[in-house]
Formats: structure tokens, C-alpha cells, sequence
């Protein structure tokens, strides 16, 4: 199982919390594109990028910060993947 893969549960159940996602929690493991099931504003996509930050330990670049990584959670579990990999 690719690292990318083990993040995607974790940045599914933490987008759940954080942009209070009213979803069952059978449903989490489907959730992949955050703009399907909310309009994401500037404010719910920044408060979404410090709780990842925070919850990884990792400091994204801002050219990875694209609508489009933001709202596609198994591109963001790559990106995140990378800078756990990327040395100190």
C-alpha cells in the first residue's frame, strides 16, 4: 500500500471534522472531492489547510495550494505523502 493511501483515511475523517461535513461515517471512505459535497470559500479551504498542516506536521508550499488540490483528496494525500518523505 502506497503511503498516499494510509493518509487518505485521515484526510477524509479530517475534513469531515473541520468543514463539519454532515456524512455518515460509512460515507467518509468515499469522500474524494471536497467541492462535490460543499462550496468551498477561501475561509473553509484556509481553516482545511492549517488543520492538514497541523495534523501532518508539514508546511505546504503555496503552488501546491490549488483549488484543485484542496477539493481532490487523493492528490492532496500525494502532496502530503511527499513532504513525509522529503528529508529534514
Amino acid at each position: 500500500m502506497a503511503q498516499g493511501e494510509t493518509i487518505l483515511p485521515r484526510l477524509q475523517r479530517l475534513a469531515a471534522e473541520v468543514l463539519e461535513l454532515d456524512l455518515p461515517e460509512h460515507e467518509l471512505g468515499t469522500l474524494t472531492a471536497l467541492d462535490e459535497v460543499m462550496g468551498l470559500d477561501s475561509i473553509a479551504v484556509a481553516v482545511f489547510v492549517v488543520a492538514v498542516e497541523k495534523e501532518f506536521g508539514i508546511a505546504l508550499d503555496g503552488d501546491e495550494l490549488t483549488r484543485e488540490t484542496i477539493a481532490n483528496l487523493p492528490l492532496l494525500a500525494e502532496r502530503v505523502a511527499h513532504h513525509l518523505a522529503a528529508p529534514c
